[in-house]
């Protein structure tokens, strides 16, 4: 294969013809309409049995951790479905995966907020310097 059949062949691979972008077009139209609405077992397969104590290093992580797995888990859509179907919880005032993923970390399985984590840890903090002091 000399270098110009190469670079044309290249060139072919980086631009799809018509054809292969109305087969790529008609296989995500199917993914996006063949998608089913999450049931409580798909949702719930993700949850941990347990997390670490709240207002520890661990506990952030995990809190992190299970927000990134629920967004790369779920569709907005499916998000959504999942507060107002499933778990019949009033949606967060931003729809944002993260905000979603969030709103049913804390609503629905009592994790506490990075926030209140982020207090106990501050608390404890002040407790343990104001023993040693």
């Amino acid at each position: 294969m000399t270098i110009k059949q190469e670079t044309i062949r290249v060139k072919r691979d980086k631009h799809p013809s018509v054809l292969e972008r109305n087969k790529l077009q008609e296989y995500l139209n199917h993914l996006e309409s063949s998608s089913k609405e999450p049931t409580a077992e798909d949702v719930e397969r993700h949850k941990p049995p347990s997390h670490a104590p709240p207002g520890t290093n661990r506990y952030e992580t995990e809190y992190e951790n299970l927000v990134e797995c629920l967004s790369r888990s779920f569709t907005v859509k499916q998000l959504q479905y999942a507060h107002s179907e499933v778990f019949n919880l009033a949606l967060p005032s931003r729809h944002r995966k993260r905000d979603l993923a969030i709103s049913i970390i804390e609503r629905q399985w009592k994790w506490p907020s990075l926030l209140d984590s982020t207090k106990w840890k501050e608390r404890t903090e002040i407790t343990t310097q104001s023993r040693v002091l």
